[in-house]
């Protein structure tokens, strides 16, 4: 019989957004394969989300840090008293790897890396604009996740980075709207598919790659519109 690897989720924000809705589907996809152990707070809104799911959840006061100092010493001594329950946590079911959702969870990983042996991924999902949280990065993964080509250009180290671009769920989130406005205001036929993007125009949010995928998918399929 094969025996099922073991696998700690560290999350670290009370809110349910885009990393949270990535990680969401990582979960309900993996939960067959892996036995995963989920360490986050009790009064986040992912915690009541993946409730439905059968994995070990473990509620553990994880703050949210902010990037100041005033948030670094107010909760120096949480995260040193958190870093040790996740000690435990891994030591008591011997789990081998530690998944952190954004870098954020991995001040919680401290007691992790200067006592064990445990390898800990981290998901990077935001820009790295300081030296001091490319430090923390680089420090305390052994191997790190980037969403971005932006992001992938902007660490400098031997450690294994692999690319993995966000993504959602095509067949759980296609579904019709019947609104007609856009349509209608660009003179854009009903039978004319319509792809488009959101986000903030900044260089992590890597717009460029939408306009050379558009390129590519039009030179097929001229009828549709970006």
């Amino acid at each position: 019989m094969r025996v099922r690897k073991k696998l700690l989720i560290l999350h670290s924000t009370y809110l349910f957004g885009g990393a949270e809705r990535s990680l969401d589907e990582f979960i309900k996809n993996s939960y067959a394969v892996f036995d995963i152990y989920l360490a986050t707070s009790l009064d986040s809104l992912f915690f009541d989300k993946v409730k439905r799911y059968p994995i070990t959840s473990s509620s553990i006061h994880i703050p949210y840090l902010k990037k100041n100092l005033f948030c670094f010493l107010k909760y120096f001594l949480p995260t040193l008293y958190t870093s040790f329950k996740i000690l435990r946590i891994l030591r008591q079911e011997k789990i081998p790897v530690v998944y952190c959702n954004t870098y954020r969870s991995l001040p919680f990983c401290l007691f992790v890396r200067l006592f064990t042996g445990v390898k800990v991924v981290c998901h990077c999902r935001d820009n790295v604009y300081s030296t001091a949280i490319h430090w923390l990065i680089t420090s305390f993964s052994d191997e790190i996740i980037v969403i971005s080509k932006h992001i992938h250009s902007q660490f400098k180290t031997g450690k294994p980075i692999y690319l993995i671009y966000n993504g959602v769920s095509a067949i759980q989130n296609n579904r019709i709207v019947e609104d007609y406005s856009i349509r209608e205001e660009y003179k854009i036929p009903v039978s004319s598919p319509i792809i488009a993007t959101i986000g903030q125009i900044l260089p992590w949010k890597n717009q460029l790659d939408f306009v050379l995928v558009a390129d590519k998918i039009l030179s097929g399929y001229p009828d549709c519109f970006f």
